[in-house]
């Protein structure tokens, strides 16, 4: 990998989470989750710069604390409607106004995704740059709800299946994935496109458990304890 790449890491963090209330300041492992997507970026070897972009006054303290540069998100791109692609590209042209030179990638670390696969970041890149692809992103097999089982309830409660003559043996099935929330990585030159998936995409894919993503409050619980385990994990047992 060229070691001139310029690469910023973007964690937005928008407030308002319905799901999980104040989600992107939660504690986790006694600490701000902010310091999980910190770890996973600390893990790469490539990532040059780092800005956070927020409408949420208490993220943005935990954030600064850390020691991170801080965008203000605009309100016209703080609602669920809007596209994660807009501030992204926001945060990377003003700290390209700021520093006077143009990134070649940018990478899309969500703070709610506080469990991520190790060294994420790096093999996403070595993928963008060998693939020749415009975005890496992360995937995970959809194989423990396969989508070719999914059905349509109608109001008498009989069940249709939504794919014709499904297969009934998982062995039977296409593989197929669902896009995962480790995170994504994008060349330059498209960002700004409303949605990534559009361009020319490449996946990594990861294994069931490797990647938690916040979305309900059992989700809070499942990602202390695998941070607990990770800890304990560490540890060096006394000589």
């Amino acid at each position: 990998m060229n070691d001139q790449l310029r690469v910023i890491a973007v964690i937005p963090a928008r407030a308002g989470s319905r799901g999980i209330p104040g989600k992107n300041t939660l504690v986790l492992g006694g600490r701000p989750i902010l310091y999980c997507t910190l770890n996973t970026i600390a893990e790469s070897h490539f990532v040059t710069h780092t800005v956070a972009i927020t409408n949420d006054p208490k993220f943005r303290a935990q954030a600064e604390d850390a020691g991170l540069s801080v965008l203000s998100e605009p309100e016209d791109m703080a609602g669920d409607e809007v596209p994660i692609a807009r501030p992204i590209h926001y945060a990377v042209e003003a700290c390209e106004r700021e520093l006077g030179f143009r990134f070649d990638i940018a990478i899309q670390c969500e703070v709610s995704s506080p469990i991520r696969p190790p060294k994420i970041i790096d093999r996403c890149l070595d993928l963008l740059l060998s693939s020749g692809s415009e975005v890496v992103t992360t995937v995970e097999s959809a194989s423990i709800h396969p989508p070719q089982w999914v059905v349509r309830r109608a109001a008498d409660g009989r069940i249709r299946f939504v794919t014709p003559n499904p297969p009934l043996h998982r062995q039977e099935m296409e593989p197929l994935f669902h896009i995962g929330g480790a995170l994504a990585a994008f060349r330059r030159d498209v960002l700004g496109t409303p949605n990534y998936y559009t361009c020319d995409c490449t996946a990594i894919e990861y294994c069931a458990g490797e990647c938690i993503y916040l979305d309900e409050p059992f989700d809070v619980e499942l990602a202390e304890f695998v941070l607990q385990r990770q800890r304990m994990e560490r540890q060096v047992p006394l000589a």
